[in-house]
């Protein structure tokens, strides 16, 4: 517990920048951008090979919103080694039901981390994630100032969780 305390008190936030996607070969490949103000910053990539994989594009709405989304829980495993106060995310929004999943996410995610470090703290105390924006201009997205064509603005004022319900229609499984 007392580590956990001097980590908090040394850095304080860990910061969620960026996030990429683009098509290379055969792989569609996520980059995250993260920083640990006073210590890094680094980027986490993941490749995924797409050769079963069927989708519309990476450059739906619905997609970035994922990778978005999977870029919070990439941010678990690095967030722990120093156990910031604050989430902060940058490159898109939350709003407040998203957020308070999160902060379960991270707390429940984390509990034999906890346990195994002595951690005694509150699910509230735990973490506090904050969404810069309120709404996701995507013509920021690293990704797009790398496009181009026509960018549109998109608003994150629909229900945030439609993803679930039109996952099978751009991610089919092949049989």
């Amino acid at each position: 517990m007392q580590k956990f305390n001097i980590l908090r008190e040394k850095y304080k936030e860990f910061i969620y920048k960026d996030f990429e996607i683009r098509e290379e070969n055969n792989n569609i490949i996520i980059k995250y951008l993260f920083e640990i103000p006073g210590l890094t910053k680094f980027e986490p990539t993941i490749t995924i090979e797409k050769r079963h994989i069927k989708f519309n594009s990476i450059e739906d709405n619905l997609v970035k919103e994922m990778v978005f989304n999977l870029g919070i829980v990439e941010a678990i495993s690095y967030w722990k080694s120093i156990c910031a106060q604050k989430l902060i995310v940058e490159c898109g929004s939350l709003d407040s039901e998203q957020i308070e999943f999160f902060k379960k996410l991270f707390y429940l995610g984390l509990g034999e981390f906890r346990y195994i470090n002595n951690i005694k703290i509150d699910e509230k105390d735990f973490i506090e994630i904050i969404s810069k924006n309120i709404e996701i201009d995507i013509s920021k997205n690293l990704q797009y100032n790398r496009m181009k064509g026509n960018i549109k603005f998109v608003s994150r004022k629909s229900n945030p969780n439609r993803w679930r319900k039109r996952f099978y229609s751009y991610f089919k499984p092949i049989r």
